[in-house]
């Protein structure tokens, strides 16, 4: 994907991706002769260019603008236009003043978080992210992007012959301590109202004792992109394979639940189990087409959800980085 030259539009730079292989992302660059530009009102008078970007670039940045406080970082997104997503199960509540707004994905800052599209493994998946950064770390803290069609066209024949035909089955079990309380990512604990976003989200619940303990669904593995039609490795295998874990942790948790009982597992949708050799080369695959820039106080990135996946890489220092997400859409499996 390339890009002109840099051009000005309303006095706003916009110049060439700083990975000049997969034009990740387009970089918005507010004038730096003007002390502030608020991003809210610039977003809001260019709607349409901004709707013609998107579904050109993938990822879009904006740096420079005036968006220092969550609440500003909310008020940009609304001013963009399209609908936000006001719960999501796997994600920290909104944060205060805010209705949509909230921290990204709590996890320890010296691990890694492996590439991902949010929500690949329900039935409905935001269609685009927004990140904020409040607050850049002192060291690391990047949020690397990998294009989804890339990784596709990279995988051996084989293996992605094998997702495309077989996709996956996602278990989750919902262990105290370890993951989200099941009544906090359901949002009640009303078995009928349970049972009713079990439905929505394409899981089926297991129930023990009174409590959901375990959920379990099919879904693709590839899609195709809603807008473009192109095909996308779209998917959170790394979320739950056990061999994306690091050798210690795999170890203390199959020593605690066994094969069958981990907090998370993938397998194909046929329930064939996936060989770890085969997320070793997913993981390969991704880490050499992927891209990653430094954070800096103010940036908003707008991210396609479908065309691209991100990750996360450890960090030292406080780090904030805020998150909203689009209208949850159904996805488009193949075939």
């Amino acid at each position: 994907m390339t890009v002109d030259a840099a051009f000005t539009l309303d006095a706003v730079r916009t110049g060439p991706p700083p990975d000049g292989e997969h034009g990740l992302p387009l970089v918005v660059t507010a004038p730096s002769e003007l002390e502030e530009v608020s991003l809210g009102s610039w977003l809001a008078g260019h709607r349409s260019w901004l709707l013609d970007t998107a579904q050109r670039f993938p990822a879009v940045l904006f740096r420079g603008f005036s968006v220092a406080r969550v609440g500003d970082f909310e008020s940009s997104v609304l001013a963009a236009g399209g609908q936000l997503h006001e719960r999501y199960g796997d994600l920290p509540e909104p944060l205060p003043s805010c209705q949509f707004a909230r921290p990204a994905t709590p996890y320890p800052a010296d691990r890694t978080i492996l590439f991902h599209n949010e929500g690949a493994h329900l039935a409905g998946a935001p269609q685009r992210i927004w990140f904020h950064c409040e607050q850049p770390s002192e060291r690391g803290g990047a949020t690397p992007l990998v294009p989804t069609s890339v990784v596709l066209q990279r995988l051996p024949r084989p293996l992605r012959a094998a997702f495309e035909a077989r996709g996956l089955r996602y278990v989750r079990r919902f262990v105290p301590g370890l993951d989200v309380p099941w009544r906090t990512f359901f949002g009640t604990n009303h078995p009928d109202a349970v049972a009713a976003r079990c439905r929505d989200l394409g899981v089926t619940p297991t129930w023990e004792a009174g409590a959901v303990v375990q959920t379990a669904g099919l879904r693709p593995a590839v899609i195709a992109h809603p807008l473009s039609g192109q095909l996308a490795f779209f998917n959170q295998l790394l979320l739950h394979h056990p061999a994306s874990l690091d050798p210690d942790t795999r170890a203390a948790l199959f020593d605690l639940f066994g094969p069958d009982g981990l907090p998370r597992s993938v397998t194909f949708g046929d329930g064939s189990s996936i060989p770890d050799s085969a997320v070793e080369d997913v993981i390969a695959v991704m880490r050499e087409a992927a891209f990653a820039f430094p954070w800096q106080r103010g940036d908003v990135l707008m991210l396609d959800n479908v065309a691209v996946a991100h990750a996360r890489q450890p960090y030292a220092g406080r780090r904030q980085i805020n998150v909203a997400l689009s209208a949850l859409a159904s996805d488009q499996p193949i075939g």
